[in-house]
């Protein structure tokens, strides 16, 4: 079953097939159609598990990494992201440490995280991107939640605290690390693609957001290249590719991968020449979008209203 923003994205992926060809059409495809029932079925068994085990209520179950970013290979693993309500009895004890629950299920290749709601809120007060992509996953593991009014309140408010500012600072800095590693032993002409594939990710998120002064809808990578000005019309250097057909051509390179006994990760061949053309365009959009982030002052943090939806979740989820 595919759910209201899975439905939207699936739309989208339609009418992008009637101008960019088949290719982009079913790589999309396959990303929306997700997991297998087995396989969903035994996630929402274990969050049951989770939710029993340690007297909480789990109010949003998301995916927070390649499948999440539609950039999934066949042997992905899947990074499980999600909030949980404690008891008040809970959040009144003294000496409480622990505002996270973490469970590896290492033979179904899924990790489980999630955020009680005390941590999740004060770092949604500050804007934080890593829980900005759970809000905007486009894949959403609780089906009929009946926690969606909460989860809609939640959304409203990430729009309410959202700092250009920090987000901005957040996915040039990614951006710069995962640079650094995409070659392999400095050799220009083979660079890793899940790596480049990821600092473009961060480029195009910085793109949406100094555009349109939000968060993007969606985390899935395809949506950010087909949304992307600055790649429609910039040619790669000697090629008839657009920079845009070449990041789709990237990100199926990825998706079609299947490690072996001597590749057990992906990696783009290209002269230095073009090694070179990507590295200077990469390093001007960083810096771009540092100097707008330096520029802009940061709003100071509402904790009081924050606060309050805080205490009033916690008193309804504990009746």
């Amino acid at each position: 079953m595919i759910d209201k923003q899975q439905f939207i994205w699936y739309n989208i992926s339609i009418k992008i097939r009637q101008r960019k060809g088949k290719m982009l059409y079913l790589a999309t495809l396959k990303t929306i159609k997700g997991l297998k029932m087995n396989k969903q079925e035994l996630i929402t068994k274990n969050l049951k598990e989770i939710e029993n085990k340690h007297n909480v209520k789990i109010i949003m179950a998301v995916d927070n990494g390649s499948n999440a970013y539609g950039c999934a290979s066949p042997n992905s693993d899947i990074d499980l992201r999600f909030l949980y309500v404690e008891t008040i009895e809970s959040y009144l004890r003294l000496g409480r440490e622990k505002d996270t629950t973490e469970v590896i299920d290492e033979e179904n290749n899924i990790e489980y995280k999630g955020f009680s709601l005390d941590k999740f809120m004060k770092l949604l007060s500050k804007s934080n991107p890593s829980i900005l992509e759970w809000i905007n996953s486009p894949i959403n593991y609780l089906k009929e939640s009946k926690y969606e009014n909460i989860t809609k309140e939640i959304k409203k408010l990430s729009l309410e605290y959202f700092s250009v500012k920090r987000c901005l600072f957040h996915y040039t800095g990614n951006a710069l690390t995962d640079f650094k590693k995409i070659t392999v032993e400095n050799n220009k002409t083979r660079t890793n693609t899940k790596k480049l594939l990821s600092v473009f990710r961060h480029l195009l998120t910085c793109e949406y957001i100094v555009r349109e002064n939000k968060y993007p809808e969606t985390t899935d990578l395809a949506y950010l290249i087909i949304q992307s000005k600055k790649f429609k019309e910039l040619k790669v250097i000697d090629s008839d590719l657009t920079y845009r057909e070449f990041l789709i051509k990237l990100l199926e390179t990825k998706k079609n991968f299947i490690p072996s006994e001597t590749d057990k990760t992906s990696y783009l061949t290209m002269s230095e020449k073009e090694y070179d053309f990507h590295y200077k365009l990469i390093n001007n959009l960083i810096d771009e979008y540092r100097k707008v982030a330096e520029e802009l002052r940061d709003k100071a943090i509402d904790f009081k209203r924050i606060n309050e939806f805080y205490i009033k979740w916690v008193k309804e989820l504990d009746k």
